[in-house]
């Protein structure tokens, strides 16, 4: 959910979970594959290759919007489920961030994105 100062985020395609000697994992397959455009808080708009998610209003009361990766997290063998995101747009005198919250349900079970999470 981007709320406060975080108005925009970007899901990192290439991203892969540490291993236990500090390298990065080998694995090819992707984490995630970008933001879902079904199920988007109609305060966010998605870049046009689904990566990033902004916040659309400046409003100060309209202060959120929430996203959902178009597929479940990945699942590595020995490091568990992973994913990195990039805070790519802040405001200025707003008190709090963004939350990362995850769910057991796929994405394409959600028929109407929360408006807050």
């Amino acid at each position: 959910e981007l709320v406060g100062n975080t108005k925009g985020v970007s899901l990192l395609a290439g991203s892969r979970p540490p291993t236990e000697d500090g390298s990065t994992s080998m694995e090819k397959s992707p984490v995630i594959r970008g933001f879902s455009r079904a199920v988007l808080s109609h305060f966010l708009r998605i870049s046009s290759d689904g990566w990033s998610v902004a916040r659309v209003s400046e409003d100060n009361q309209r202060l959120h919007g929430t996203a959902i990766g178009a597929t479940p997290i990945r699942k590595f063998d020995g490091a568990g489920r992973y994913f990195e995101l990039r805070v790519d747009k802040v405001a200025q005198g707003q008190p709090d961030g963004f939350a990362i919250g995850v769910t057991t349900v796929h994405p394409e079970e959600v028929r109407d994105p929360p408006e807050t999470a």
